[in-house]
């Protein structure tokens, strides 16, 4: 144990993701901070920064320090370690998945991201974020953006992912709903020759985002509708014309669900039947059986029609 003034340790240089969420006020002066000697009189943070910034807050010059004479990457180790036991934010996980990977041998950094809290599943999403940058890591982190899409929203010129993290950013869109605009926005840019700023700001679209009614999963389910008839306008006016046939044939919409292949690529049609009465059942294969040749051909592939 050693007193070391405040103003010659530092903060850690890895495995560090911000000073800024590092909250001071939670720290307990009581333990001491453990510093990696770097020179004489010249210290580094292994474990402590709380403490070390609840001090600078205060009216104090000096603290008491342990100091472990180890090597830099031996210190690095052993703050992985000391911190093992606590939630780790994103930023820190990718931290330390990267430190790992670089400076331990592969039969060793499978266990110590174990080690670390850091299971299976978050050390594969970690290691794909490692080259991300901050803007796209905080994305993730808050829940706007799906992991498994941050090399699709990096990609994007930087005007567009202006837009899209804007749009994200405002409605809970699910992993499915991400991707489809990630794919479509970009598409429907190019084949309008308009910038996706100017799309998401069109009449129809600003109206339906602004809605003080509709709640904001029901702005999410409009928004894709209204995207999805835009970039597939063929495809929708027929999937729209096959729905409105389905509602003229379905005998008992409740209990008799029609679903067609997917994009009506196949030829085929599946027919799924809840039923907990006999005479309804009777009634409705009767009705069924009512069914003409032709419109059981349009309801089997309609593109042929």
């Amino acid at each position: 144990m050693r007193k070391v003034q405040l103003n010659r340790i530092h903060l850690p240089e890895d495995l560090f993701y911000s000073p800024d969420s590092a909250n001071s006020a939670t720290a307990n002066l009581h333990f001491p901070i453990i510093v990696l000697t770097r020179s004489e009189g010249d210290y580094q943070i292994i474990d402590g920064v709380k403490r070390y910034q609840k001090l600078l807050e205060s009216s104090e010059t000096h603290c008491t320090c342990l100091c472990a004479e180890v090597s830099k990457e031996e210190g690095a180790f052993l703050r992985i370690l000391f911190n093992s036991s606590r939630p780790r934010t994103l930023e820190e996980k990718i931290n330390i998945t990267k430190w790992l990977k670089n400076n331990r041998p592969e039969s060793d950094y499978l266990m110590l991201t174990q080690t670390a809290g850091i299971s299976s599943r978050e050390r594969y999403e970690c290691e794909l974020l490692i080259q991300m940058e901050q803007s796209v890591i905080g994305l993730i982190r808050d829940g706007h953006l799906d992991s498994s899409l941050a090399q699709d929203f990096s990609s994007l010129p930087q005007d567009q992912k202006t837009s899209i993290k804007h749009l994200f950013t405002s409605l809970p869109f699910t992993r499915q709903n991400q991707r489809e605009l990630l794919q479509w926005l970009p598409e429907l840019s190019c084949r309008e020759n308009r910038s996706i700023e100017e799309i998401l700001r069109s009449e129809q679209i600003e109206t339906l985002l602004t809605d003080q009614v509709i709640n904001a999963p029901q702005k999410v389910q409009k928004l894709r509708a209204v995207l999805y008839q835009r970039r597939f306008p063929i495809f929708s006016s027929m999937e729209q014309s096959w729905k409105s046939r389905v509602k003229q044939i379905n005998p008992m919409p409740s209990n008799v669900q029609f679903t067609p292949s997917p994009g009506f690529e196949k030829k085929g049609l599946e027919i799924r039947i809840t039923l907990n009465d006999a005479k309804k059942a009777e009634k409705l294969f009767s009705e069924l059986g009512k069914v003409s040749a032709e419109e059981w051909d349009y309801l089997i592939l309609p593109q042929n029609q």
